[in-house]
């Protein structure tokens, strides 16, 4: 009995140090190891690929399902959406699986339960449920998975009474009538819904080389200009190599992106091949109004210019290199149909004080664009804005040029961050637009992550197996000080190329 009683506070002081914590995170890490093991290693049919882009993929599974049932005269129609639906008569439904299974790629049947998926069975195999999703199992040439059971087609075996009825929720449709069904079988589609969108949408991204001794020699050369005590922080520079996996994410998940653009004071990164007709690498002086002013090591002053990039869309994301896709998206997580942004508010709210001395230059840049907000519309917020990708319309910024001329001007010739900054692309521009009618609420899923928390390797390893997000931002910095800090360098390194195992056609082959 004594023994026991000891125990009690024993197991308390182990709980308290964190100690039981730090067991549980390397149980659940082991299990995943041994999930990643019996993976690898699985049973059944599977296909290795060199690219992936889930659109061109799903849109193509989709067409081929479509015609398989057409060959064997099974009616069907298909909804259009990021995990397109093909409705099914019910009592079609033994011939569609027994045709689909025929095929020769590597079909899985998933099953699912309270829509989510349950478990996932080759197609030879009947599944259960009278709502299905069909999907391929792809891997990578290191066997890393890319496809998983959310990723597919998803079968839908209508009922027909009076009307035809979907057997669970289709954002589309959920009845037809027998005349609407039959009007679809001539092309096997039904039509989009009005709200997608359809104007063009571009990227930006800023980026730099800060282990360039060129821009490090320029950068030294104004270093007397007034600026925040972060203007010259090392660890706003650390490379990972981010860019190369932010662009591999748009390949794999975002292709819709016309082009993306990505505006540099440095030498593009040796495994970037800027002669790829999907990427424009650019020089300041190739867009600042103003080139006499360059050369600026201020964020800001450089995303006051980003509307005068030649050929530009009207609609585009603004990114840092340390954003990325975290699943397939659609354009609509960022933009309406009819031309509006949607912002990812934050919980994070600017102080309502003045700027004060020990601001970090986006805190002094977001209060300075919420004063020029209230009084260009009379309108006061205090919501940032989530780390994720910026949504942006180039006349917005037109108009901001119009009516703030000199504001402009002066933040983009300001070489360095100070407290008079202005946040043009995570504060004054979105939320002009939203005081202005032309931008609203978004719901996009995102995820920041910081590589210095205590517990940032097992955050890495969950959120490879929960793709629950559809934007990340990795704030990384120097951890070459902590005790475990080159584990923590080769989880993130391990992160990207489990998440984005496949090169883009941009990238030089052979070059790290």
């Amino acid at each position: 009995m004594r023994k026991k009683l000891l125990s009690i506070p024993f197991i308390a002081w182990l709980y308290q140090q964190g100690f039981v914590h730090m067991a549980y995170l390397w149980l659940i890490d082991r299990i995943d190891d041994l999930s990643r093991l019996i993976e690898a290693h699985r049973p059944g049919p599977r296909k290795q690929v060199t690219s992936f882009d889930y659109w061109q993929w799903v849109r193509e599974l989709a067409n081929t399902v479509s015609q398989t049932l057409t060959s064997a005269n099974i009616d069907h129609i298909i909804f259009d959406a990021k995990q397109p639906i093909i409705a099914v008569p019910a009592d079609s439904r033994p011939k569609a699986l027994e045709i689909i299974a025929k095929s020769a790629r590597p079909l899985y049947f998933v099953e699912l339960e309270n829509g989510l998926p349950k478990a996932a069975k080759p197609a030879k195999h009947r599944p259960a449920g009278d709502s299905l999703v069909l999907t391929e199992y792809l891997i990578a040439p290191d066997r890393t998975p890319i496809t998983d059971m959310s990723m597919g087609v998803r079968l839908d075996f209508w009922t027909q009474a009076e009307n035809w009825t979907s057997p669970v929720v289709n954002e589309t449709a959920e009845t037809l009538t027998n005349e609407q069904w039959k009007a679809a079988q001539a092309t096997h589609r039904f039509p989009s819904a009005f709200f997608k969108v359809t104007e063009p949408i571009d990227i930006v991204y800023s980026w730099v080389d800060g282990g360039d001794p060129e821009w490090q020699a320029k950068k030294a050369a104004v270093m007397g200009v007034p600026f925040t005590p972060d203007a010259n922080q090392t660890g706003r520079y650390v490379e990972h190599d981010e860019l190369k996996y932010s662009l591999r994410s748009i390949k794999m998940f975002a292709s819709w992106v016309r082009h993306v653009y990505v505006v540099s004071d440095c030498k593009p990164p040796a495994w970037l091949n800027t002669d790829d007709d999907f990427i424009t690498w650019m020089d300041f002086p190739e867009f600042f109004a103003d080139p006499s002013v360059l050369p600026v090591f201020n964020s800001h002053a450089i995303e006051a210019q980003l509307q005068n990039i030649p050929g530009l869309s009207e609609q585009y994301l603004y990114l840092n290199d340390d954003f990325l896709f975290g699943r397939p998206v659609e354009p609509e997580v960022f933009f309406t149909g009819n031309g509006k942004i949607k912002l990812a508010f934050s919980r994070a709210v600017i102080d309502p004080e003045p700027v004060l001395a020990d601001d970090i230059g986006a805190t002094a840049g977001s209060k300075n664009a919420r004063k020029i907000v209230y009084e260009l519309t009379g309108k006061m917020y205090s919501n940032k804005l989530r780390h994720a990708p910026y949504g942006q319309l180039k006349s917005v910024m037109r108009e901001l040029e119009e009516r703030i001329p000199d504001t402009i001007a002066r933040i983009a010739a300001s070489k360095l961050r100070s407290p008079q900054d202005i946040a043009i692309t995570s504060s004054m521009a979105p939320y002009y637009a939203y005081c202005t009618g032309r931008a609203v609420t978004g719901d996009a899923k995102t995820w920041t992550f910081d590589l210095t928390v205590p517990d940032a390797i097992h955050q890495l390893r969950v959120r490879l197996r929960q793709r629950a997000v559809d934007t990340i931002c990795v704030n990384t910095a120097d951890v070459s000080g902590f005790k475990d800090g080159k584990k923590r360098d080769d989880a993130l390194h391990e992160f990207f190329e489990r998440m984005y195992p496949v090169a883009g056609p941009w990238e030089r082959q052979g070059i790290e």
